[in-house]
């Protein structure tokens, strides 16, 4: 339980609190359309509605709950077609913007930093890993991170979270083997980017996302 104190900083309190409840969306403690009320919350964790409600709002802002005024909020439901849809929109424009920054910046650190990544997913693939969403994300993090831009960085943390694919229970082999961790896909983002053509790697990531947003949202 949080705890407060007359020297704790209130922006802090309410990260906490926002870690905490972010925390519980991703792994599914708080499903779909569960409320979050102020009061309760502010119970729980005893603090003052204030750092509640600031948490509130930036799990708003990060599009991972609605805000209802004098109702409190509820947690979005990932699974929609449309909104996932959305989110996955977002991630190709961050992402094609990303990793044309990224190719800017090469530089042997960050080639090693993908190379790592990219040896994670073909473990995964090997060993049939299929539940470790975390895998394919961190491959995409480390491109977002040589972009350079922290800014970018915040709001694709926010997304990640957001895509189907971290819904375990719903991923079966067949989408893991097409979709989900494809060493050959991964491979072929990080060849384009050793090569710089930004070009080709954009279409690459843009491939890969619209691929796997087809065979988990359009077909829902």
């Amino acid at each position: 339980m949080v705890k407060t104190g007359s020297k704790i900083n209130r922006k802090l309190l309410a990260d906490q609190i926002y870690e905490t409840l972010k925390s519980r969306i991703i792994s599914g403690e708080y499903p779909a359309g569960f409320r979050l009320k102020d009061r309760d919350l502010a119970k729980e964790f005893d603090v003052s509605s204030i750092p509640v409600r600031e948490a509130l709002r930036l799990l708003r802002s990060q599009g991972f709950v609605n805000i209802y005024p004098y109702k409190g909020a509820d947690v979005v439901d990932f699974k929609n077609p449309r909104y996932a849809r959305d989110i996955y929109e977002a991630r190709i424009m961050i992402e094609c913007f990303s990793v044309e920054k990224a190719i800017k910046n090469l530089n042997s650190k960050i080639i090693e930093d993908l190379e790592n990544r990219l040896n994670d997913i073909r473990k995964a693939c090997k060993k049939k890993d299929y539940e470790n969403t975390f895998i394919d994300s961190a491959f995409h993090r480390e491109i977002i991170k040589a972009a350079g831009n922290p800014y970018i960085s915040n709001i694709f943390d926010g997304i990640k979270f957001q895509s189907p694919h971290f819904d375990r229970n719903s991923i079966n082999q067949d989408e893991a083997d097409d979709a989900f961790i494809s060493y050959k896909s991964h491979k072929r983002i990080f060849d384009c980017i050793i090569a710089k053509d930004i070009k080709k790697a954009k279409q690459e990531i843009r491939n890969h996302l619209t691929h796997f947003m087809k065979a988990r949202v359009l077909s829902d």
